[in-house]
């Protein structure tokens, strides 16, 4: 399985237990030790090393002693953590408290529809410096590779095209 990608679809699982939750405060332990426990025997079964939960959002409940202890118990010994989030461009998080939970902030937005440019911005990164000034890239075929590195096409059509189309 090495450099392959697993997948834990959990969305209906999270959906209906979320119910539940909303519907009995008591619920919110047993919701999270459910979730994190199926989380962390995946990792364990196949031996992963880098976890990405995309989104967070739907697992969360915007209640800070909730997110809390979400966040916490996401922490997984050897074991690095992308955790997804999806906000207005004015936003660092969701609920306004996760930001506080991670080790790094990188914002993605798109710069340009009609060419695939997108914006990559450092917001924090704990233990190390980094540079504030957005990079600008875009998705191609070879990777996600530096703006100025692509060439258009010179009908000036869309990059996104055909990853439309391959859907």
């Amino acid at each position: 399985k090495s450099k392959m990608i697993e997948v834990l679809e959990l969305s209906d699982q999270i959906r209906e237990m979320k119910y539940e939750v909303l519907s009995n405060k008591k619920e919110e332990k047993k919701f999270i030790t459910k979730i994190t426990t199926e989380i962390r025997k995946f990792v364990s079964a196949n031996n992963i090393t880098r976890l990405v939960i995309d989104p967070i959002t739907p697992m969360l409940i915007g209640e800070d002693d909730f997110i809390n202890m979400m966040m916490y118990s996401l922490a997984i010994s050897n074991v690095i953590t992308i955790i997804t989030s999806n906000v207005r461009s004015s936003d660092l998080s969701f609920f306004g408290i996760e930001e506080n939970y991670t080790s790094g902030i990188i914002k993605l937005e798109f710069a340009d529809q009609t060419n695939g440019t997108r914006t990559m911005t450092v917001i924090k990164m704990r233990g190390g410096t980094y540079h504030t000034a957005p990079f600008r890239y875009r998705i191609t075929s070879d990777g996600v590779v530096p703006a100025e590195e692509v060439s258009l096409p010179p009908t000036g059509g869309s990059l996104l095209k055909p990853f439309r189309e391959a859907l």
